[in-house]
């Protein structure tokens, strides 16, 4: 089975800091090796750039719905990249060899 790793660096749900850390994390404890053990071809595709917000923005939508633009627009960005990574034809990801490299990693603040 072929695998594409994407992270989703986002808290704006729920409100308690260090989500975000959580696709970093993952990598960093062996989420790549983990899959690759068990027969499977991995790709890391990398975080996806969530937007700054500000506190002022948690309800401009209405009450209930936190952070609404931001949220819509991550999840909007996420669907585009599963749906080109798709796209791609199965004998062209057989080629692809993935880099032989460190992840990426993000210093979050603490709060």
């Amino acid at each position: 089975m072929k695998i594409n790793v994407i992270g989703v660096p986002l808290n704006l749900g729920c409100d308690r800091a260090g989500v975000e850390r959580a696709p970093n994390h993952l990598r960093e404890r062996g989420l790549m090796g983990v899959i690759r053990k068990n027969g499977h071809k991995a790709f890391d595709l990398g975080n996806l750039y969530v937007p700054p917000v500000s506190e002022a923005d948690k309800f401009v939508r209405g009450n209930s719905m936190k952070y609404l633009d931001a949220i819509v627009e991550v999840n909007t960005n996420l669907a585009e990249l599963v749906y080109d990574v798709q796209s791609y034809p199965a004998e062209d990801i057989d080629k692809i060899e993935e880099p032989n490299m460190q992840p990426t990693v993000t210093t979050y603040p603490s709060y």
